[in-house]
């Protein structure tokens, strides 16, 4: 399963950056799952990131499972 860069989900995650970059806030999504509810802060970047593989948008937004699908578009992705 593909995803974006993230945290461990848990009360108090530890904020890592995935790779150096100038980090910026764009928000929050809310995401219901069967046993617990989530609230993921989003943040964007432009930045080189030799080790991870990107796709386009509208092949992301396909292929993404919906929590990331939403951080996608809170950051202004495709909608």
């Amino acid at each position: 399963m593909i995803g974006l860069p993230t945290s461990d989900w848990s009360e108090a995650p530890e904020a890592v950056e995935p790779v150096v970059a100038d980090w910026r806030e764009a928000g929050a999504i809310e995401h219901v799952f069967t046993h617990f509810s989530l609230t993921l802060q989003v943040q964007v970047a432009t930045a080189a990131a030799p080790d991870v593989i990107w796709l386009d948008e509208v092949e992301a937004m396909a292929a993404l499972p919906t929590v990331f699908a939403k951080a996608l578009v809170r950051a202004g992705g495709e909608g």
